[in-house]
């Protein structure tokens, strides 16, 4: 069929360009057939050929620039939304709190706040292409304007209450900016090779911002009298390293420019191949049976799903649960458990949330690398070995001293580091899911992190040791999960229905979100 539209389109065939296109309407579906010649014709091989022409640099380098946009809002994101950790006990003292673990349910609203505002930016950047970028700037805008007003909404008639809706805010445009982000880096290197690299390095840069917290705010101030002085750079820094993207023009995708050119909401899944050459997409009909026995083929639905791919989602969903609750207890009680538990200083509580944040972004690095030679299990198992063993640690020598919790911590920085990337390649291995099922397995770790960080401040003020106990449960469930999908065989529920974006709510957008 592909050579008899060749021959139909080709210019040797005399006809005009309506011919053509009468002729090949039941071949070529959702695109201009006068386009068609630019893919399949015999007679034009320059057209799909690499384009080494000044617009194609220049396209790579419209590129480069937007990730590096991307990435400078993103250090401004992780140094905003990781400043709650050490900062926590000065807010406390500021607002007459009393203790830090009394501030818990700051968590639980920075989590809801989130969770809103990824949902609400997932409809904004699919409903309003053009203004991407704009909608980018205006969230870090107001991430960064309501940092600086943390602690000063202490007082009045706002007091504790004003402080927790400050935080929601705050959360939901940094929620916002998470997604924009990760949505644009998508579309801007959408089927480029490079496009792994350059989202690992978009959350590389996150972890940078996270490192930076820390740091920043012990050198400028951590007690209740210099919370204004240190939510002031936090949130200058946020605002200002995010109006990169007003200098770069926003991504459009291949259906802002021709609804043609892809399948609409309303329109079943085409089953045809596609061929792509640049920002044109030409869809070929083709026999879906073809297909059938290749691993690139999206499950197809069925009347009753596999009980192993069952117990894989669920096991992936309590995974990615736990892993919240692993990832956020000590960046956000690392600096008070320091303080109850160790009585160390708060310039330790804040270099301790600094080293872990910094392990874990460099862990990412080093992941990268690993990568290429071990497999997702392996990564995963020498993962968990890390975190395993801090945990020992930090139950034993790291409940009573200080270098024993550095040394803890600095193996939970290193193990957790690349457990959120891997766990979804180890669902590609055993599964085959499309990115709506892992959309729906990844909502865990959403839900983790608007339940678990309240419950370990509760346990907190009750048991300094309960940060240990419950950072060792979760690793150990993560554990346990890991172990029941890495014992099912590959692809063994290649029958499992697939899920469409209005089922599980997901953004068409992108196949998968990261916390």
């Amino acid at each position: 069929m592909y050579q008899q539209s060749t021959e139909t389109i080709s210019d040797e065939s005399g006809e005009s360009d309506s011919e053509v296109e009468d002729a090949d309407a039941p071949l070529l579906t959702r695109t201009e057939t006068k386009h068609a010649d630019k893919y399949l014709s015999d007679d034009k091989p320059s057209h799909s050929q690499p384009d080494d022409s000044e617009e194609h640099k220049g396209n790579r380098a419209w590129k480069l620039r937007a990730a590096a946009s991307y990435y400078f809002s993103f250090i401004g994101l992780g140094m905003v939304m990781s400043a709650l950790g050490p900062t926590l006990p000065g807010l406390a003292q500021l607002f007459g709190a009393g203790e830090a673990t009394n501030l818990a349910p700051l968590l639980t609203a920075r989590g809801v706040g989130y969770t809103a505002g990824t949902l609400g930016m997932g409809y904004l950047v699919s409903k309003y292409p053009s203004q991407r970028h704009r909608l980018l700037v205006l969230s870090s805008s107001l991430m960064g304007l309501l940092a600086i007003m943390m602690p000063r909404c202490s007082g009045g008639s706002g007091g504790i209450g004003g402080l927790y809706v400050v935080m929601g805010l705050m959360s939901l445009f940094g929620g916002a900016l998470d997604l924009g982000g990760n949505v644009c880096l998508v579309v801007v290197w959408r089927r480029d090779p490079w496009s792994a690299a350059m989202m690992n390095l978009l959350h590389f840069f996150w972890g940078v911002g996270s490192l930076c917290a820390p740091l920043v705010a012990e050198g400028v101030g951590l007690q209740a009298s210099q919370q204004n002085a240190t939510w002031l750079c936090v949130g200058l820094v946020g605002m200002v390293v995010g109006l990169g993207p007003l200098v770069v023009d926003p991504p459009q995708d291949s259906t802002d420019e021709n609804a043609d050119t892809g399948p609409s909401a309303s329109e079943e899944p085409s089953q045809g191949k596609i061929a792509i050459d640049g920002d044109d997409a030409l869809l070929i009909e083709e026999d879906p049976a073809a297909n059938a026995d290749t691993n690139d083929v999206i499950p197809t639905s069925s009347p009753a799903a596999t009980l192993s791919f069952k117990v894989a989602i669920a096991m992936l969903f309590f995974y990615y649960f736990a892993y919240a609750g692993a990832e956020h207890t000590p960046g956000d009680w690392l600096a008070t458990y320091a303080l109850v538990k160790l009585n160390a200083s708060e310039d330790d509580g804040a270099n301790l949330t600094a080293m872990y944040w910094g392990l874990l972004t460099f862990g990412r690095l080093v992941g990268a690398v690993l990568t290429v030679k071990l497999s997702a299990v392996q990564m995963m198992g020498l993962d968990m070995a890390f975190c395993v063993l801090g945990c020992l640690l930090l139950l034993t020598w790291g409940s009573a001293t200080v270098s024993g919790a550095y040394v803890a911590v600095a193996l939970l920085g290193m193990g957790l580091s690349t457990l959120y990337p891997m766990g979804i390649m180890l669902a590609e291995e055993k599964l085959s899911v499309s990115g709506s099922w892992i959309s729906v397995f990844i909502s865990g770790g959403t839900i983790g992190s608007v339940v678990l960080p309240l419950l370990v401040g509760l346990l907190l003020a009750k048991a300094p040791l309960a940060l240990a106990w419950a950072e060792t449960g979760f690793i150990l469930s993560q554990l346990l999960c890991w172990l029941v999908v890495k014992s099912m065989p590959a692809k063994a529920a290649r029958n499992a229905p697939t899920l469409s974006a209005e089922d599980t709510g997901a953004n068409p957008a992108i196949d998968s979100t990261d916390a």
